[in-house]
Formats: C-alpha cells, sequence, structure tokens
C-alpha cells in the first residue's frame, strides 16, 4: 500500500496545479466580463446632425465608464439626407471600433436591419408654392392686380431641424413689367444656406394705365380730353410706361399716337414754348446782383433747352437758359 501510495502522490500534485489554475481562469474569465462594453444597436434611430455617433444608435453598458463615454462619441459615417434613412451594418462599426477597443472587450448585439434615420422638417410643395407666389406678389406691390403662375414642377423638400426661414429673390432684370424670369429660392436653416431651388414663374400684372382717347397727331399739345385711364395688362410692356395723366397733359406728341395706344415716354416730348425770332427777357442773376435786357431768340426751343440769343440794341450773341416763353437765364 505505501509503494502504491508514494506513486500516487505525483498525481494528486499535478490535479491540485489543475485545480488551482482552472479558479486562476475562472477569475480571469469574470474579470474580462466585467471589463467588457456591451453595444447594442436600436433596431432604429433618428440623428440630427450631419454625422452620427455610436451614442445615437447603440446603448453602451459596461463598468469601465470612461471607456464607455469614449465609445458613445466614436463617429460611425455620415447621417444620411433630411427625410432619408440608411441601414447600417457590424462590419461598419466593427471598423471604426478596430485600433480603439480589442473586440474580446465588447460584445455588439446587432438587430436585423438597423436604420437610422435623419430628423427633418417636411415643407409641403402645395405650402412652398403658395409662399413663392405671395413673395413674388410683394415685389409688385405698387400695381392693381397681380397674378403669378409657377411654371416649375415643385417637390416636398425635407430640412434639418432648426430656424428655418426663406429668402426669395429675382435672378437677372428685365426691362419689362411682368412676362416670365427665373427666381432663387433659398432655404436657411439657422444661418446656414441649406438649400437653393431655381424657379421659373409667370408674372401677369394688370394696372390703371394712361391711353389716347383717340389718335393725337404729332406735335399737338397734349390735354386732358386726349386722354382716358383704362385697366390693361402692362405684363410686356416697357417699365417706362405711363400710369399718370398729370405727367402727360402738357406734353407733345412726338409721332401720331393711335387710339388707346399706351402713353410712354418716347412718345411725348416738352413743347416748343419759344420760337425763333421771339422777343424774352434774358436775365443774370446772383446773392447780390440782377441785370436784365430785352433779347431775341435766335431759335425754336422747348423748356429747359440752352438757345442763343441775340440782345436788344448790340450784335453779341449770349446763351442761356429757356425758364419759360418770356425769361432765358444766362448760361454760365
Amino acid at each position: 500500500m505505501g509503494f502504491k501510495f508514494f506513486r500516487l502522490l505525483p498525481w494528486l500534485g499535478v490535479m491540485v496545479l489543475m485545480l488551482q489554475g482552472g479558479a486562476d481562469l475562472k477569475a480571469q474569465m469574470l474579470d474580462s466580463s466585467l471589463n467588457q462594453v456591451e453595444i447594442r444597436v436600436m433596431p432604429e434611430s433618428v440623428v440630427y446632425n450631419e454625422k452620427f455617433q455610436l451614442g445615437d444608435i447603440a446603448e453602451l453598458d459596461g463598468f469601465d465608464i470612461d471607456l464607455v463615454e469614449k465609445l458613445s462619441k466614436l463617429e460611425i459615417g455620415h447621417s444620411p439626407m433630411p427625410g432619408k434613412s440608411v441601414r447600417i451594418s457590424s462590419s461598419q462599426i466593427k471598423s471604426h471600433l478596430r485600433g480603439m477597443i480589442h473586440p474580446k472587450q465588447y460584445q455588439l448585439i446587432m438587430p436585423k436591419s438597423p436604420l437610422v434615420s435623419r430628423a427633418s422638417i417636411k415643407v409641403d410643395k402645395e405650402q412652398l408654392a403658395q409662399l413663392v407666389i405671395e413673395e413674388i406678389k410683394k415685389t409688385y406691390s405698387k400695381y392693381n392686380e397681380v397674378n403669378v403662375t409657377l411654371q416649375s414642377r415643385l417637390r416636398d423638400q425635407f430640412v434639418p431641424k432648426g430656424d428655418l426661414h426663406y429668402k426669395i429673390s429675382r435672378i437677372g432684370s428685365t426691362q419689362k413689367v411682368g412676362g416670365s424670369g427665373s427666381w432663387a429660392l433659398k432655404l436657411v436653416v439657422g444661418n446656414r444656406l441649406y438649400k437653393k431651388l431655381i424657379i421659373r414663374a409667370k408674372v401677369e400684372v394688370i394696372d390703371q394705365v394712361v391711353v389716347a382717347d383717340g389718335v393725337i397727331p404729332k406735335g399737338t399739345t397734349i390735354s386732358r380730353d386726349n386722354l382716358k385711364t383704362v385697366s390693361k395688362d402692362i405684363s410686356n410692356e416697357s417699365k417706362n410706361y405711363t400710369s399718370s395723366n398729370s405727367l402727360v397733359v402738357g406734353q407733345q406728341a412726338r409721332r401720331d399716337i393711335r387710339g388707346n395706344e399706351s402713353i410712354k415716354s418716347h412718345l411725348i416730348e416738352e413743347p416748343v414754348i419759344l420760337e425763333k425770332g421771339q422777343m424774352v427777357t434774358l436775365v443774370y442773376e446772383t446773392e447780390s446782383i440782377y441785370i436784365s435786357n430785352k433779347a431775341i431768340a435766335l431759335r425754336d426751343a422747348k423748356k429747359g433747352d440752352t438757345i442763343p440769343v441775340k440782345v436788344v440794341g448790340n450784335k453779341k450773341t449770349i446763351y442761356g437758359l429757356v425758364i419759360n416763353a418770356k425769361r432765358v437765364e444766362v448760361a454760365l
């Protein structure tokens, strides 16, 4: 028996060592599980910024608070456009974890096809169209009636959540009152331009317009009896059309003006109020000096013209500014 006992002693030693090693391994495994971070990715996540972090799409648990906080701020990818969604994979997440934490230090729990969506504000296309129309109309507020037809096809717009406001401006300039044109619509979130849309619109403008009440012959000095005011579509008229007869009365027709023709600036001119050979008063006046003399106009003139005049009793020719039919002031 003694001999057998001594032969078993080495084996007993090995068994003791194995038991001790198993205990150490179990302790190591327990310690490893305590330090492991559990990453549970949510089936659906809503993100708000242009890029999203691990903490935006997953719940993280672990005893190492500093490590959990560090992992939660780990950038995973670019967020989709507002109103859009994107699917993420375990390989995408693991590729970002690589080099930051050992694979044995975390447990990644993934649902089937997790989805990341971008938080957004939806701007309905009908709402957007009405906004554009109202803003365009504001630029035509001085006219009686304005109708705006959008020629571009609008779609619902999704913008990031925030303080949303709009800026609308016309692209280029036009010599016509209305007609078709392009407008820039800027969607601004906070102080940042998010999107710019180019919109085509047709503007119909109706206003009270001064027209000829019958034919006005060339050279006629226009009176109120020659004019009438009518409501007319002036969309294709040039911007210099006349809307008040007070700007026309007393002017002279440059050519024959047809009945119901709009009175435009290029159709009228100042009438001739001074004829060649007519006697006028020539005046030179300053704060301290006033000199006048009789003179003879040497050509026909309109108000505001500078013409040569000849002083009576003197052969000298002097140039003067026509003030009215009887007075000319010395031009210096």
